[in-house]
């Protein structure tokens, strides 16, 4: 909520912000296993996984008007462009993840590097096997009011 109010401070009267995040994953029972992995490293943080269903209604409560929602659906398999763009990007993100879940103890998901490294295989694995593995993105539009209310 911070940081939407220092948006909303900066912004020009007018102005637009545009915020993504990623929903969710799908694909298996690896991803359902990194998913559960992630929320628990999120909320270890005092963060919320997820954000990106709430983000209209906070953007409303901060004093943003004209709010729009775009779904889309990044694809994790398939030997399409976008497919590999965002199954790199994916595999990126997850993999920088390492060092904070292991310095938790590995939050009850891996008890180790090998354990973690074992489990990015595995993941890749299940997104190169599964042609409707994907994540589902939402994009959130928001203009500050012309005028203070």
């Amino acid at each position: 909520a911070a940081a939407l109010k220092e948006m909303f401070r900066v912004l020009v009267p007018g102005g637009w912000v545009q915020l993504g995040e990623i929903a969710v994953c799908y694909a298996g029972p690896v991803t359902d296993r990194l998913w559960k992995m992630e929320t628990a490293l999120t909320g270890s943080a005092g963060g919320d996984l997820n954000i990106a269903e709430k983000i209209p209604r906070l953007l409303e409560d901060t004093g943003f008007i004209n709010i729009a929602i775009e779904d889309r659906t990044i694809p994790l398999s398939g030997p399409s462009v976008h497919a590999q763009n965002g199954r790199r990007i994916a595999l990126w993100g997850v993999r920088s993840l390492k060092t904070a879940v292991l310095r938790s103890g590995g939050l009850g998901f891996v008890e180790s590097e090998e354990d973690f490294d074992n489990l990015m295989v595995a993941l890749e694995d299940e997104w190169n096997g599964i042609e409707s593995a994907g994540c589902d993105f939402r994009i959130v539009y928001a203009q500050k009011p012309e005028v203070a209310h």
